[in-house]
C-alpha cells in the first residue's frame, strides 16, 4: 500500500493522534502556508481515509494559499475522490518538472488503492513514458489489466518476461488463456504451453481431459 503507519503514542489512540495532528496542521498553513504542513496533513487525511472532507479542505486551500504543494496535495486528494477528469485536467496542464515520476507514482497508487482504476491507468501511462523501466512498465500493465484491456496488459507482461523481468507463471498462464481463443496471434503459444502441460508426468487424467 502506499500508506505508511502511523505511530500510536501510549496515552492515547491513533485517531486522537491524528485529528490533533490534522488540525495543528490546517492552522500552521492558515497562518504560513508552510509546505511540511500541506505534506503533513495531505499524509493524514489519506492515511485515515478521510477523503470528502480532505478534498474540500485544499480547494479552499488553492483560493487561501495557492502554491504548487498546495496544487500537489489537492491532486492527490482528487485522485482519491475519484475526480477523473479534474485530475487528467490538471495532468495534461502541467509539465513534466512539474509531474515528477515520483508524483505520478503516488497518484497511481493512490488511485488504485481507492479503487479508480481509470485515474490509476492515466497515471500509470504517463508515467510508463516518461521512465520507461520495467518496474513502470508492469504498473502500466497492471494498470491496463484493472481497466479490462487485457491484450495490451500482456503484450507488456510478454515483454518484461522476455526482457528477463520477474512475471509470476501464474499471471502470465492465466492472461494468456484469457486472450488466446479471441485473437489468432497468441494461438501458437497457447497451442504450446498447452503441449508442454500435456508431456508432464502424473498430470491429472481429468486436466488431460479438459486439455
Amino acid at each position: 500500500s502506499w500508506f505508511p503507519s502511523i505511530t500510536t503514542t501510549a496515552s492515547g489512540s491513533a485517531g486522537l493522534v491524528a485529528f490533533r495532528s490534522t488540525a495543528r496542521a490546517r492552522r500552521q498553513i492558515c497562518a504560513t502556508g508552510k509546505t511540511r504542513a500541506v505534506g503533513a496533513l495531505t499524509w493524514l487525511m489519506l492515511q485515515h481515509k478521510v477523503v470528502d472532507e480532505g478534498y474540500d479542505t485544499f480547494e479552499g486551500f488553492r483560493v487561501m494559499r495557492p502554491s504548487l504543494m498546495v496544487d500537489i496535495a489537492w491532486v492527490k486528494m482528487a485522485a482519491a475522490k475519484g475526480q477523473e477528469r479534474p485530475v487528467i485536467r490538471w495532468l495534461n496542464d502541467h509539465v513534466d518538472d512539474v509531474i515528477t515520476p515520483a508524483l505520478l507514482r503516488d497518484i497511481y497508487y493512490i488511485a488504485n488503492d481507492y479503487q479508480h482504476p481509470r485515474i490509476a491507468l492515466a497515471a500509470a501511462e504517463r508515467l510508463y513514458w516518461r521512465t520507461a523501466t520495467d518496474s513502470d512498465q508492469y504498473l502500466y500493465a497492471s494498470a491496463l489489466l484493472a481497466n479490462g484491456r487485457q491484450a495490451e496488459a500482456f503484450d507488456h507482461i510478454k515483454e518484461l518476461k522476455e526482457n528477463g523481468f520477474a512475471i509470476e507463471p501464474q499471471l502470465y498462464n492465466s492472461l494468456l488463456y484469457a486472450i488466446a481463443p479471441n485473437d489468432p496471434k497468441y494461438r501458437p503459444e497457447i497451442i504450446a504451453l498447452l503441449q508442454a502441460e500435456l508431456a508432464q508426468p502424473n498430470l491429472p487424467e481429468e486436466r488431460q481431459i479438459a486439455i
